[in-house]
């Protein structure tokens, strides 16, 4: 019996899992053939933990192999989900509202004490409204944690203005009056504007 191979159910070599890895031994080349083999499956969490199998031949040599596995079963922390400051704040019954644009991004801290933090993602949805930013984040095990941004209100939407037209004999400066609306938060400002416009 010369060698005994090992595969790991759900996971390759150096891979992290998320849950309980079984590892079985595969007996390799014998002359009298391989009779059994063992399995063994490992539940908790750590990195490079030894799983040992053995596989015997039908003459009664035993071979043996260890394999590493790394299981996390924790997700990351994530913490910290701060927004910029907001582009406008209004007053309702003596309650502030801070209004984002839709998309707007939050800073946060991702920390996994096992496999390491992947990948991170999170931003305002654009739909108008009250909101929160949720920030998610991955482990390198597939575990998933998130934490929110505190609750604001979203205006993803510019104000309306009407469509008109002007028509003027000898052409001076016209100055326009219009009305402006806006659903979400207002109105900020309007500027008022001019122009020369020819004869018809």
């Amino acid at each position: 019996f010369r060698r005994v191979l090992f595969r790991s159910g759900g996971q390759s070599a150096g891979q992290w899992s998320a849950g309980p890895v079984t590892v079985t031994g595969v007996g390799g080349r014998s002359s009298s053939g391989i009779a059994t083999c063992t399995s063994v499956t490992i539940a908790t969490e750590g990195g490079n933990q030894a799983a040992p199998v053995t596989c015997t031949g039908r003459n009664g040599a035993v071979g043996t192999a260890v394999g590493n596995v790394n299981i996390d079963l924790t997700p990351p922390v994530v913490g910290n989900v701060t927004l910029p400051p907001p582009a406008f704040v209004d007053n309702v019954n003596g309650t502030p509202r801070n209004w984002y644009r839709g998309g707007t991004a939050p800073t946060y801290t991702a920390s996994d004490a096992l496999s390491g933090v992947a990948s991170c993602s999170g931003a305002l949805p654009m739909a108008n409204g009250q909101a929160l930013a949720r920030v998610r984040c991955t482990d390198l095990a597939g575990n998933i944690g998130f934490a929110d941004s505190p609750t604001v209100w979203v205006d993803s939407t510019g104000p309306t203005l009407p469509t008109f037209s002007i028509r003027t004999p000898f052409g001076p400066a016209t100055p326009l009056t219009y009305v402006a609306t806006e659903a979400g938060s207002g109105v900020a400002g309007c500027r008022a504007l001019s122009f020369s416009a020819p004869e018809g």
